[in-house]
């Protein structure tokens, strides 16, 4: 017998229906875009200034920042990069601040947030330039066996991402220890892929298959870029463990075998976690009972 969903859950999912937020990946190109800047707007990069954390500021490249949280009760040795999520094009809010507060002060470990380079103005070559250089910023600071990832959305596929990145490179750095990816999206899927999220399309109420048509371009700014930076597609060897998280009621579920596979095919570990009809990064919300049972899941992994 199917579990029944909790009451509040579906409080949260009427909730979301009537916000219509949907309908803002089903915006043109121009539209979204224009939009974005004006959300971003409202979420600028800022230090906060409670005294729970030690907080400190990394630059890259003059003008990328990153937002760093020691904690002092425990002097911790070991850190956690946080990928936010947005499409590429969303900056991080005050929910990412939440729980980037809340993974510090339960895992006791430092945390580090880049403000990573958008693809408004920039291309999606950039931003993995930039977090790169962050983690090899943060294996000499803690050491890469000492270092968890954890990504949302396209801040998963970054979080992935990062990793077949490592793989062409001609002086890898380590792998670190785990990675959390909480729903990780990608382009261009195949015809067969794309088929099965069109099927999803009407039980997804956040995203939509207009932003994923359009978010190629969005990306690439009419580069010819590595696969690996669209797609979730590359060089998997010698990837440490990594937690696969989806909804079942989102598009990107559809992503999963693909993912899946491309781990089996490189002998590297994968393992999957899909919550029934769970919508898009479902555990961020902390509302309802399933999405805190997830993310207490989540804490004791990268603890």
């Amino acid at each position: 017998m199917r579990k029944r969903l909790s009451l509040r859950y579906r409080i949260f999912r009427r909730w979301i229906k009537a916000s219509k937020l949907k309908d803002f990946f089903r915006l043109p190109e121009d539209t979204i875009i224009e939009k974005a800047k004006q959300l971003n707007s409202e979420n600028p990069f800022q230090i906060p200034q409670d005294s729970d954390f030690i907080y400190s500021d990394r630059i890259v490249e003059d003008s990328f920042h990153c937002l760093c949280l020691e904690n002092p009760r425990t002097e911790s040795k070991a850190a956690i990069l946080y990928l936010h999520g947005g499409g590429m094009i969303l900056a991080p809010t005050k929910k990412d601040l939440r729980l980037i507060k809340d993974l510090s002060r339960k895992t006791g470990k430092d945390v580090w947030a880049p403000h990573y380079p958008l693809c408004i103005e920039h291309s999606i070559d950039q931003t993995f330039s930039v977090v790169y250089e962050y983690y090899r910023q943060m294996v000499d600071q803690y050491g890469a066996e000492n270092i968890s990832v954890i990504g949302f959305s396209a801040g998963a596929s970054l979080a992935i991402g990062m990793g077949l990145h490592n793989n062409v490179q001609t002086n890898k750095l380590a792998m670190p220890a785990k990675i959390i990816a909480c729903a990780p999206g990608s382009v261009s899927p195949s015809l067969e892929i794309k088929e099965r999220m069109e099927e999803l399309n009407s039980q997804d109420f956040i995203l939509d298959m207009d932003f994923m048509n359009n978010i190629e371009q969005i990306l690439t700014k009419g580069k010819d870029l590595p696969g690996y930076m669209l797609g979730i597609e590359g060089d998997y060897s010698n990837f440490p463990t990594t937690y696969l998280y989806y909804g079942g009621a989102e598009i990107l579920y559809s992503l999963a075998p693909y993912i899946m596979d491309s781990f089996k095919k490189y002998n590297s570990n994968c393992i999957l976690d899909v919550a029934p009809e769970m919508f898009h990064c479902y555990m961020m919300f902390h509302f309802f009972p399933e999405a805190k049972q997830t993310w207490k899941e989540i804490v004791e992994l990268l603890k």
